[in-house]
């Protein structure tokens, strides 16, 4: 069996784009397909509202109204093609817009269209097809023992216990301040990673699920919890997690009374 394949040549007579298109239409569903690509991503950010964490929500929501629809907006979504493609990332680099944020427009482009390419509704996605923005990202500043060791001589309570995991345990940061009690256990000298701290789309703080079942892990140290952990305190009995806020503002001052003050803002 011979498969058809619909792609144009430069050697293809004329009128062949027409029946491509002719052909994208009859092997596509017609309810999506007369969208504008503004129209079909502003219905595909609604979709995803309740399905997506959200910090994705807001960077595909701000990316797609930012740097995505201003320029390609108007084209309909059935005609979307490689040329389309590059030139929004072209667009993009002649306005000066970071690498990082070209590679996001890319990757959200990319997402939405993928949905219309499961559904049978695009012929491809031409994303695919066009090489993503290379980003590489600034190599992070860590603290080196004798800088830990120090920041960790001038911290006390709450601060004090949050530093030495934070050191010793390598916790992400909403992991870190998403710990309760229920977590820890002091006799077997464990920290169980099971959720994170983050935002809501309303800014709200709540405990959220980790982001992959790899992420929830147990942690066995007894060099963190000796002396220590009895300090981080249950704020009258409750069993809550503590507030990025106040970790930032305690932790900066003990690292300005360090040596390493000028960049102690870099650390976190």
């Amino acid at each position: 069996m011979t498969k058809r394949c619909a792609r144009a040549s430069t050697e293809d007579p004329p009128g062949s784009a027409e029946q491509i298109r002719a052909y994208r239409v009859r092997h596509s569903s017609g309810a999506t397909i007369d969208l504008t690509t503004a129209e079909y991503l502003t219905q595909w950010i609604a979709d995803g509202k309740g399905e997506w964490r959200p910090n994705t929500y807001r960077l595909r929501s701000g990316t797609t109204i930012r740097h995505i629809v201003p320029y390609i907006g108007s084209r309909l979504v059935a005609d979307l093609d490689v040329d389309d493609v590059k030139l929004l990332l072209r667009k993009l680099k002649e306005r000066d817009v970071g690498a990082a944020t070209r590679k996001q427009a890319h990757a959200t482009l990319n997402a939405a269209l993928n949905v219309l390419y499961r559904e049978r509704k695009l012929l491809f996605n031409p994303c695919s097809l066009v090489r993503a923005p290379r980003y590489e990202p600034e190599e992070k500043i860590v603290l080196d023992r004798n800088q830990a060791m120090r920041l960790i001589a001038k911290a006390e309570g709450q601060v004090l216990v949050l530093i030495v995991m934070a050191a010793t345990l390598a916790l992400r940061e909403g992991e870190l301040f998403g710990l309760l009690w229920n977590c820890v256990d002091l006799k077997a000298g464990t920290v169980t990673i099971v959720r994170q701290l983050a935002e809501d789309l309303d800014g709200n703080l709540v405990l959220s699920p980790l982001k992959t079942k790899a992420s929830r892990r147990t942690w066995s140290s007894r060099s963190w919890h000796g002396g220590h952990s009895s300090s981080y305190g249950r704020r009258g009995g409750v069993n809550r997690p503590t507030r990025t806020s106040l970790w930032t503002v305690r932790a900066s001052r003990c690292a300005r009374a360090t040596s390493f003050a000028a960049t102690s803002s870099r650390y976190w």
